[in-house]
C-alpha cells in the first residue's frame, strides 16, 4: 500500500540525486528510503533512477510520476493543516500573501495592528504574484490571500473590500505636471514603465488606452511597485499606479495626477471555496479595513 512517505521520498531522492541525501533530509533510514523507492518501482514496473557517476539520475518515468507526486504530497499537507486548524480555531498562527501593490502600503500597518491585538499569534506574511496567491488559497497553503479582486477564480472564495483608482506618476518637472488630471491620450508620446500585463489591473490600464485609441510608448517593463516608483523618481518615464500603493507613502521625487474617466481597481480577500475564513484571518481583514477607513495622504 502506498503512502505519503513513498513519495516523499522520491521527491527527496529527486532533490539530493541520492538515497542517502533523501533519508538524511527526511530523517528516517537510508534502508527505509531504499525500500519506499524499491515499492514504486514494483508498483511502475519500471526502474526509476539510474545511477551516473555516482548519483542517482532519474528515469522520464521518474519524472512522470514526480508531478503528480508533488501535487499530492500539497493535498496532504494542506488536510493536515486544515485538521490543525481546527484543532486549534486557527489562533496560534495565521498565514497571509499578499500582492506588491498592497504589500508597499496598506498590509504592513494591518500586520502590525494585528500583533498588537493578538500577540501571542505567529504570522506568516509574504509578497507573492496573484497567481501563486490564489493557487496557495485555493489548496490551503495560505489562509488568506490578499490581491487585486476579480470574481473568476476556481477554488477559491473571492470578497472585494474598497475600489480606488489607478493615477499617473511623473517627476515635478515633467511636460504634463501642470495639468491637474489626465487623459490616457494626453500620455502618447511619452515613455511608459508600464506592468507585466500579467498583472490584473495592468490589463485594465491596457484596456483603457484601447478604448480610447491611445498607443502608450512603453519604454520600461517592471513588476513591483517599489521599483516602478524608484523608476519614476529617477527620470525613466512616467508611471500609471494604483492608487493604494501611495495612500501612506511621501510624495518625494515625485508628483501623482488623477486618470479622467477613472480606471478603477479593486483591493479583495481570497481563500479557498470548501472551507471557512479562519477566525484569525477575519481578524486581520477587520484590520485591513481599519486601515483603509484611516486618513491618507491627498492625491
Amino acid at each position: 500500500m502506498l503512502s505519503t512517505k513513498h513519495l516523499q521520498v522520491l521527491a527527496a531522492v529527486l532533490r539530493q540525486g541520492s538515497v542517502t541525501g533523501a533519508a538524511e533530509e527526511l530523517n528516517i533510514s537510508q534502508p527505509t528510503a531504499s525500500k519506499a523507492i524499491k515499492r514504486l518501482e514494483d508498483i511502475a514496473g519500471v526502474r526509476l533512477f539510474e545511477r551516473l557517476e555516482g548519483r542517482l539520475r532519474p528515469t522520464a518515468e521518474a519524472l512522470v510520476l514526480a508531478g503528480e507526486a508533488a501535487r499530492l504530497n500539497d493535498e496532504h499537507v494542506a488536510f493536515e493543516r486544515l485538521l490543525s486548524n481546527i484543532r486549534h480555531q486557527n489562533e496560534g498562527t495565521l498565514r497571509v500573501s499578499m500582492a506588491a501593490a498592497f504589500a508597499a502600503s496598506i498590509m504592513p500597518r494591518a500586520i502590525v495592528n494585528l500583533s498588537r491585538s493578538n500577540p501571542d499569534v505567529r504570522i506568516h506574511a509574504k509578497v507573492d504574484t496573484q497567481s501563486q496567491i490564489v493557487d496557495d488559497s485555493a489548496w490551503g497553503r495560505i489562509d488568506l490571500g490578499i490581491v487585486h479582486f476579480t470574481q473568476a477564480e476556481p477554488l477559491t472564495t473571492s470578497v472585494p473590500l474598497h475600489t480606488g483608482r489607478i493615477v499617473c506618476i511623473m517627476s515635478p518637472d515633467h511636460e504634463l505636471a501642470g495639468k491637474q488630471s489626465l487623459r490616457t491620450r494626453d500620455l502618447e508620446g511619452f515613455p511608459l514603465i508600464a506592468y507585466h500585463p500579467d498583472l490584473p489591473f495592468a490589463r485594465s490600464i491596457q484596456k483603457a488606452f484601447v478604448d480610447h485609441d491611445s498607443l502608450p510608448v512603453v519604454r520600461i517593463e517592471a513588476n513591483h511597485t517599489s521599483l516602478v516608483r524608484d523608476l519614476v523618481r529617477l527620470g525613466g518615464g512616467i508611471a500609471l499606479v494604483d492608487e493604494f500603493t501611495l495612500w501612506f507613502e511621501p510624495q518625494d521625487g515625485f508628483i501623482v495626477r488623477a486618470i479622467e474617466p477613472a480606471i478603477e481597481v479593486t483591493m479583495g480577500i481570497v481563500y479557498a471555496r470548501n472551507r471557512p475564513l479562519p477566525r484569525m484571518a477575519q481578524k486581520l481583514v477587520d484590520c485591513v479595513n481599519g486601515v483603509l477607513a484611516e486618513p491618507k495622504l491627498a492625491l
